[in-house]
């Protein structure tokens, strides 16, 4: 049966996950920044959200601490917010109310919950 929604504290979860992954796959010299040519390597659908929160540090490093606490902050914030109807939950229809950047995030997730890992890349 397909996922039609997803519980917004299952994806904040999956988040933190593959964030976590993605930075410890792509820094491999285990600095706490990542540079531009980390950040290229990077999976697509999490690339454009590491490149804004790039462009919006005065200096424009990534401090992979500190990246991973402003994504995972703005992947919960963007999804309540997102949950129109209150029920903790983002349907398709909702989807729509998530920023640009984070919608690639979402149907990927909700692809894997639908696929498995096997078919997906979170």
């Amino acid at each position: 049966m397909p996922v039609a929604i997803v519980k917004i504290p299952t994806f904040i979860g999956a988040s933190r996950k593959y964030i976590q992954g993605a930075i410890k796959k792509t820094n491999v010299n285990k600095n706490p920044y990542l540079t531009k040519t980390e950040i290229a390597k990077l999976p697509k659908d999490v690339r454009d959200n590491v490149t804004n929160f790039r462009l919006a540090q005065a200096n424009g490093r990534v401090d992979v601490k500190k990246l991973e606490k402003a994504y995972v902050g703005y992947v919960a914030t963007k999804a309540w917010a997102a949950d129109k109807n209150g029920d903790s939950r983002i349907s398709l229809t909702e989807r729509k109310n998530l920023p640009v950047d984070l919608r690639d995030n979402f149907t990927n997730f909700r692809n894997a919950q639908r696929f498995g890992p096997a078919g997906s890349i979170f």
